[in-house]
């Protein structure tokens, strides 16, 4: 936990003297970060139509008045915490497709989202708990889907030499996504019972299937 965060959930006149020398957007910052972390807890364990605003207070330690301070409702924090949660494995995996070019490194760009999914909180918020909340939801979900699948295009081209040719490229990468997203599923719901290169190795066949398989190294 961080010093900043140690400062915010203090109380009473120790907490304000604390406050001295924070800006009141910092303080603001770190609350609100005390709540996504909050709500990546235990929407990934209670899950999000359990958890009420009283239980983040309380995983938060912060009042509820800190809570509407930065989201209007549980649904405000479910996407929060969805879009953070997605947005670092998007981020990781782009790193990564730009320096690749190895069949070695293939298997590491599988594996950064697979290993991702082995973390059971993030793994049922993505999985699981964004699916059938709300139009603003789908919506979120489908359009992280659309970024994942463009990112999935430009893996293919550099990694498999592209896709083979088709009628629509994108129905066939959301198929791609969508296969690894059950894998990921059925994976999380045996208790990962199978080791993560278990998962890759079947990722990669499914991808090979669809690729003109072409090794750019």
């Amino acid at each position: 936990m961080s010093s900043d965060l140690e400062i915010v959930m203090s109380k009473g006149n120790a907490s304000e003297r604390s406050y001295r020398g924070i800006s009141p957007e910092q303080r603001i910052k770190v609350r609100r970060e005390a709540f996504l972390q909050a709500g990546i807890r235990l929407f990934g364990t209670t899950g999000y139509r359990a958890t009420t605003v009283r239980d983040l207070c309380a995983e938060a330690k912060l009042t509820d008045r800190y809570f509407y301070e930065s989201f209007s409702g549980t649904e405000d924090l479910l996407a929060a915490a969805y879009t953070s949660i997605m947005g670092e494995i998007e981020q990781a995996l782009s790193r990564q497709i730009q320096h690749a070019g190895a069949d070695t490194d293939r298997h590491q760009v599988l594996e950064t989202f697979i290993r991702a999914m082995r973390e059971p909180t993030v793994a049922r918020i993505v999985l699981f708990e964004v699916l059938g909340v709300s139009e603003r939801i789908d919506n979120l979900y489908q359009q992280n889907n659309l970024r994942f699948c463009n990112l999935l295009l430009s893996g293919l081209s550099r990694l498999y030499g592209g896709l083979k040719p088709v009628s629509s490229e994108l129905y066939v990468c959301m198929g791609i996504i969508g296969a690894i997203n059950q894998m990921a599923v059925c994976w999380y719901l045996s208790g990962y019972r199978d080791p993560i290169e278990v998962l890759v190795e079947s990722a990669e066949q499914v991808i090979m299937g669809c690729s003109l398989g072409i090794d750019p190294g």
